[in-house]
């Protein structure tokens, strides 16, 4: 657990390609400089609180492990000032309340490529600051109503790969540029203006699109509807510039 004691100085430490396993302790106390942490590429299973008073870490990748769970309150200390996380490749199975419990600096979160198909409805309560969230290639079957609520500063949200058949947003995300839906089983899309008034890039291609698309989103610059089943009805009020 003392690995790592004297070096107050290090701001970044590449742990990558190890043999790391289940959980890691507390070796990373009091590293109050550490800005950058990899930790991708190993066989860590559970995240623990292993960065008391790591109180500088912006950067945290975990990528390429075999992550199941992650124990409240792991990321006390990382609370303001964590900034990019990534955690694609793993083996997580549901997105859990606590998990991004306080990260309110947070401006990337990378969960892509796990086997998510739950997401607690107050998930990402606390990330108000969070602009980019890719859950693409999941196993998530449905949305909690309200799930995206939180996001004031959401500007690119990538869902592609799952198993959607439908999406709803009950709040305006007034910054949101670009929406990845690609590759789901949606039936039926309708891009509302009200709720999406800033939208410029649309992918909803390889889809189950049966009946209709519509949209009234006017700053719409490129709409992907490659790939759908059969497409009966197109209603529109935008001058798309690329149509794919």
């Amino acid at each position: 657990s003392d690995g790592f004691k004297g070096l107050n100085s290090i701001q970044l430490i590449n742990l990558k390609y190890n043999k790391f396993i289940k959980k890691i302790g507390k070796c990373l106390n009091e590293m109050k400089s550490l800005d950058t942490l990899e930790l991708n590429s190993n066989s860590i299973e559970i995240i623990s609180d292993m960065f008391h008073d790591t109180i500088s870490l912006r950067e945290l990748n975990l990528d390429s492990n075999l992550i199941v769970d992650f124990e409240n309150n792991w990321s006390k200390s990382l609370e303001t000032s964590l900034q990019n996380l990534s955690i694609n490749f793993n083996r997580l199975e549901q997105i859990r309340s606590h998990y991004f419990q306080n990260l309110t600096s947070l401006y990337t979160l990378h969960a892509s490529s796990n086997k998510i198909s739950t997401i607690s409805k107050d998930s990402f309560k606390f990330l108000y600051n969070l602009e980019l969230l890719d859950l693409s290639s999941n196993c998530i079957f449905q949305l909690s109503h309200g799930l995206f609520d939180y996001f004031i500063n959401l500007n690119r949200l990538v869902l592609s790969n799952n198993l959607l058949k439908s999406i709803q947003f009950s709040k305006r995300l007034n910054q949101l540029i670009d929406l990845d839906l690609s590759r789901n089983l949606i039936e039926k899309f309708h891009l509302s203006s009200i709720l999406l008034p800033e939208l410029q890039y649309l992918d909803i291609s390889d889809n189950k699109i049966l009946k209709e698309f519509t949209s009234d989103n006017p700053k719409l610059v490129y709409l992907n509807l490659n790939k759908n089943i059969k497409l009966e009805n197109m209603k529109s009020s935008t001058n798309f510039k690329d149509l794919s």
